[in-house]
């Protein structure tokens, strides 16, 4: 017959003791420290998990603020290529308008290349004007070629002045076809004295 060892435990809150006997004792004791070892294992995985979830938090942040970085950069790239992109808009818009323009003057000044005379400006009363030629069409305004005479000549636009063209007398705000003015038509300059 086998004698088995018991050994008694008291708890404090019980006032019967409970009663283990040897071998299971050591079973509880081997199981004991299985669960030690466990929990000693899964408590480094918890916390190498931890480290590793650190770890990712931290490249995270740093991803989200190079991501941040990038997103910036590329931002302000379009904004750039946004301008770029209207000024070519502009540059092919302004393009297309002297096109137009061109073909436009093109036919102008074949309908109007005979239209186009030049006239000779003097001074009556003295040598300041000699032969001033200014090119113009019959349907220009008088007051235009005075205008790009006073350019050239500004003193006279300080005094009171009238023109002469085969001693008829210009008038200003009529075109040139209406006061008479044909190709090498000498005009007079002549300062009022009133």
């Amino acid at each position: 017959m086998e004698i088995i060892k018991i050994k008694r435990k008291f708890n404090k809150n019980q006032t019967n003791p409970v009663v283990y006997s040897d071998p299971e004792i050591n079973e509880l004791k081997k199981k004991l420290k299985e669960e030690k070892g466990n929990n000693k294992k899964l408590s480094e995985e918890n916390k190498k998990l931890n480290d590793i979830i650190n770890i990712l938090k931290l490249e995270n942040k740093d991803s989200k603020a190079n991501m941040q970085i990038e997103i910036n950069k590329l931002k302000e790239k379009i904004k750039i290529l946004e301008k770029e992109l209207d000024n070519k808009n502009k540059e092919i818009q302004n393009y297309i308008l002297q096109l137009q323009n061109f073909g436009e003057n093109k036919n102008q000044i074949n309908k109007n290349e005979d239209n186009n005379f030049s006239v000779t400006f003097m001074t009556k009363d003295s040598q300041d004007i000699l032969n001033h030629s200014i090119t113009c069409k019959k349907n220009d305004l008088f007051v235009r070629l005075e205008e790009r005479l006073y350019n050239d000549y500004p003193k006279y636009k300080n005094y009171e002045t009238f023109f002469v063209v085969n001693d008829k007398k210009i008038f200003r705000f009529k075109t040139l076809e209406e006061n008479n003015i044909v190709n090498n038509d000498i005009i007079s300059l002549n300062l009022n004295k009133d």
